[in-house]
């Protein structure tokens, strides 16, 4: 009896500890979530906003990489497929992991992000804009392409606004592959 309450006491001391590393974590997000939006803006750019989509290549866009993106909170554990990481969660890979992204226990930390820091504090319009300005849809020559404009001139040679709805769904299938 004294092993197993010797046992659970040290269980709940190392639940403890993950939870007060785990908010400490958060905390440190939510700090550093504007300048990290700031600074992607400023990296990648900010060329395309969400009315540069026609309602319907929205709707097309949400339905196959995040169906409930208007409603949830960062994650969406109900959506099977895509919806399993979602724009935002894909977004906080991009903004909080720069050094690569590798699951395991950092989904744990992805998905906390999500929830408590970069939705919480970011519009889902600018979380939007976010994603259409720095998603990544594949390399050139070893150089990676971020957002649907530069992926417009890199594989099509022309214009974001100029693409068929083809054409603009091979670049979101892109983002699933």
């Amino acid at each position: 009896m004294r092993i197993l309450s010797r046992f659970m006491l040290i269980f709940m001391l190392g639940l403890l500890a993950m939870a007060v590393w785990y908010a400490n974590e958060i905390r440190l997000a939510r700090e550093q979530t504007p300048t990290l939006v700031a600074a992607a803006f400023e990296r990648y750019g900010t060329e395309l906003t969400p009315a540069a989509l026609s309602p319907e290549r929205k709707a097309m866009l949400l339905a196959i990489e995040d169906p409930n993106f208007l409603h949830h909170h960062g994650v969406d554990l109900a959506t099977p497929g895509a919806g399993m990481t979602t724009i935002t969660q894909g977004l906080v890979k991009l903004l909080y992991f720069p050094e690569g992204f590798h699951p395991g226990i950092a989904k744990i930390r992805q998905t906390l992000i999500a929830q408590y820091a970069l939705d919480a504090l970011t519009s889902k319009e600018e979380q939007l804009r976010l994603f259409l300005n720095i998603a990544y849809l594949g390399d050139e020559n070893g150089k990676a392409i971020h957002g649907f404009a530069n992926a417009a001139r890199t594989y099509y040679g022309k214009e974001f606004a100029a693409l068929s709805d083809d054409e603009f769904m091979s670049l979101v299938g892109m983002l699933i592959g």
